[in-house]
């Protein structure tokens, strides 16, 4: 199961985490794999999904990462619905979530979705790493 093998054991008020976690949530898997790979090594725990139906499902199953790495454009479910759901959650309202996504997204535009910001790709993995560190 991939959640038991990215996840370390629960902590209290950390969902499945118990070092800074983030969910990374990219249909494209090289983007995906390539930044687990990027934030592990820098001592993140990382959960990824391939699509926000995915992202959602890990999210049920008890995930609360600190940070949602969160594409726009994918199938299934896309980045704002999955914004949507999440800010209609209780439980999940105030989780940060930064935008990765393609440079035709305008800034302005995804502050007013209530993301704490966006990271364009292709990704300045600098940008990105500021960025996680800030709000996780």
């Amino acid at each position: 199961m991939l959640l038991a093998e990215t996840t370390r054991p629960q902590s209290p008020g950390r969902g499945l985490f118990q070092a800074p976690g983030l969910l990374i949530v990219d249909d494209d898997a090289v983007t995906r794999e390539g930044l687990a790979i990027l934030l592990r090594q820098e001592g993140y725990t990382v959960v990824t999904a391939a699509n926000g139906r995915e992202a959602l499902a890990r999210l049920g199953d008890g995930v609360r990462p600190g940070l949602i790495l969160l594409d726009v454009m994918m199938p299934e479910l896309d980045g704002c619905e999955v914004l949507k759901r999440l800010r209609t959650d209780s439980g999940l309202a105030t989780t940060p979530v930064l935008l990765v996504t393609a440079p035709s997204a305008d800034e302005e535009w995804a502050r007013g979705l209530g993301v704490v910001g966006v990271v364009h790709k292709p990704i300045d993995m600098a940008r990105l790493l500021e960025a996680v560190r800030r709000h996780c």
